[in-house]
């Protein structure tokens, strides 16, 4: 199963993280002062920060638990965008956060994701003539079973695809669509999109090159349709 093939025919709806409250949900953030559980693997719990993201609905309720890595390998320092992909230091399959699922979501094909304990990893859609038209960028991210994903090492694309599908229990990965925000924002700070009903939350990503550490902020859609 190739991931182009996969992603094909979704791609163009490209729904991620649509949560089952409504869609002008008033989402608020706030830090969560405990570690990642222990249903994450110590290999992984290990490199993630110790203290978390709280998401909630406007019912007060959390909706997702977010831990980011402290330091995610950069293979050089963050400037900007290159062509489609916004976030070209990162490598295909690089761990970046942890996260549990408190109510139930979807995902971009409005598959149910089921309340429990995840990993997210960072992937590129490849160039074909696959996605032609399908996103403005190629950057995306895939949900993985905390159980099914051990170890903090970057995965294959081959991996990263296999493993991601059982987050959604079908053969299509489980995909999560993040941005890179406008200047100004602050971590934890909630955007709201109504020209494309979406609604997002801001955090901060730790980025380690080899020649410095820096942190760039993270767009990461809560509910609602990206832009295609």
């Amino acid at each position: 199963m190739r991931l182009s093939k996969v992603l094909k025919s979704s791609l163009a709806l490209l729904f991620t993280l649509a949560c089952s409250v409504a869609s002008h949900a008033e989402f608020k953030a706030s830090p969560l002062a405990k570690a990642a559980p222990e249903g994450v693997s110590a290999s992984i719990r290990e490199v993630l920060a110790t203290e978390g993201w709280q998401i909630l609905g406007d019912d007060g309720k959390t909706v997702l638990n977010i831990w980011l890595r402290k330091e995610i390998p950069g293979s050089s320092k963050p400037e900007g965008p290159k062509g489609n992909i916004l976030f070209p230091f990162l490598a295909e399959g690089e761990l970046i956060a942890a996260v549990e699922v408190v109510s139930q979501v979807g995902d971009y094909r409005d598959q149910p994701i089921a309340p429990g304990l995840y990993t997210f990893r960072y992937g590129v859609q490849p160039i074909n003539g696959d996605h032609l038209g399908a996103s403005p960028y190629r950057d995306f991210g895939c949900l993985i079973p905390a159980k099914k994903d051990q170890k903090s090492e970057r995965l294959t694309r081959k991996n990263l695809e296999h493993d991601s599908a059982e987050a959604a229990g079908t053969s299509h990965p489980a995909i999560m669509m993040f941005l890179a925000p406008e200047k100004d924002v602050k971590p934890g700070q909630i955007l709201r999109d109504d020209a494309n009903d979406r609604t997002s939350v801001v955090l901060p990503l730790g980025i380690k090159s080899s020649t410095d550490r820096t942190s760039v902020m993270l767009q990461w859609i809560v509910s609602g349709r990206a832009p295609v």
